[in-house]
């Protein structure tokens, strides 16, 4: 296995790991030859020293515009808020789209766009193209340094949208930004006020 080209991609829970697991990644010696973090929708992050994971690391996070679970606030305070030293990334949102049918952008996105979030709804178009595509085209750019793959990758595609029509129009595009855009008009179970109430022992905040 070739340690030195390595990428962490998780959610939720495993979204806040990513960073630490990371961090003991690189101390280890790995992602020499390429490294990247796909964060999706995280859950409190309960590492330190972050500073330690090297700036030439690329990183996407993502959160979805529904999201009744996890707050964007913790992707934001987290992780974004965490990894200033790293110079390509990507904060990106996924919204809900309505037409004939309805992609919902909840908290299980990256498998299936039901608004429970339990892997019986149907796979779509936010999976496959929202978040899938996206991991595939980050490992790409990081490995090879395949410059088409970094515009699929952080959402710079000038066809971001027309993956699949809905009722004869583009999906509504993923939202890619160099700064976090969250929404501040849901009401989560998971918010960044009560990360302490998590802590379980660990240092909070």
């Amino acid at each position: 296995m070739d340690t030195t080209r390595v990428g962490f991609a998780g959610h939720s829970y495993g979204a806040g790991a990513i960073p630490e697991l990371t961090r003991r990644g690189v101390a280890a010696g790995w992602g020499t030859n390429g490294l990247f973090m796909f964060v999706m929708a995280a859950w409190y992050s309960w590492g330190s020293n972050y500073d330690q994971i090297p700036a030439a690391a690329k990183l996407v996070v993502q959160v979805y515009w529904d999201d009744q679970t996890n707050q964007h606030l913790i992707s934001q305070n987290d992780v974004w808020n965490k990894l200033p030293q790293i110079t390509e990334r990507r904060w990106q949102v996924i919204r809900s789209d309505r037409r004939q049918c309805f992609l919902y952008a909840g908290h299980g996105v990256p498998v299936t766009g039901d608004p429970g979030g339990d892997g019986d709804g149907g796979i779509n178009a936010h999976d496959y193209w929202g978040v899938w595509r996206r991991i595939h085209a980050l490992a790409d750019y990081t490995f090879t340094g395949n410059v088409m793959a970094k515009t699929i990758a952080f959402g710079d595609d000038p066809q971001m949208g027309f993956w699949r029509l809905n009722g004869r129009r583009a999906v509504t595009p993923l939202e890619t930004s160099l700064s976090p855009v969250i929404n501040t008009s849901t009401s989560p179970r998971f918010t960044w006020g009560a990360k302490c109430l998590y802590a379980l022992g660990s240092p909070c905040p």
